[in-house]
């Protein structure tokens, strides 16, 4: 499992391509003059500091692994920046999203686009194409908002080519441009919860 995880370290939130990515992300972001309960999705980072200071709130992060965890609570707002790649289940993992928002409530979401498979990073179990993507969130009960609301974020990806048809050209590493899809989603107002009969919501 642990081949599928960024390790999040000093030296991971030094890199140029995750200060960029982050910059780009904070450009993106709209002002939530009141964001409420937010819950981030992954480890905090400085990024998690960056956007409380931008929508002036608290932050609570996710603690465990996101393929199996369940969340608990209630949210106006999810963020879930560069993770549904690394999980075996992103299914699972939006269903307990959409479990703890609001109606109403926002997803905020971005993942890299997919790639020939060759130029994946090895950290990714997969990458998904945009009409694959789309898919995955309506099966997951969520509604994309009107398409001005739908960025392309371009950054410098760097990752350690190791194929075999990339080591005909001695493994170097390579340098690409990688285009991640920046979303905004939220659960369709007309999604109600149900209580079932053992206390606990649908």
């Amino acid at each position: 499992m642990g081949r599928f995880r960024t390790i999040i370290d000093a030296s991971y939130e030094q890199r140029p391509t995750t200060t960029r990515r982050w910059e780009k992300t904070l450009e993106l972001l709209p002002k939530l003059d009141r964001a409420g309960r937010v819950l981030d999705l992954g480890d905090r980072t400085r990024l998690t500091e960056l956007l409380e200071k931008k929508w002036k709130c608290q932050i609570t992060n996710s603690n465990g692994d996101l393929d199996i965890i369940e969340f608990y609570g209630e949210y106006d707002v999810v963020t879930s920046f560069e993770v549904i790649e690394h999980l075996f289940n992103p299914l699972y993992n939006l269903l307990q999203v959409r479990k703890v928002l609001k109606p109403g409530g926002r997803l905020f979401l971005t993942t890299p686009l997919g790639k020939p498979y060759f130029l994946w990073s090895p950290q990714h179990f997969h990458e998904m194409h945009w009409e694959r993507l789309a898919s995955l969130l309506e099966r997951a009960g969520y509604q994309i908002l009107p398409s001005d609301a739908l960025e392309f974020l371009w950054h410098l990806g760097t990752f350690q080519c190791d194929s075999q048809l990339l080591h005909k050209f001695r493994s170097r590493i390579c340098e690409i441009n990688k285009l991640s899809v920046f979303l905004q989603v939220r659960v369709e107002i007309t999604y109600q919860r149900r209580l079932t009969s053992g206390g606990v919501f649908e």
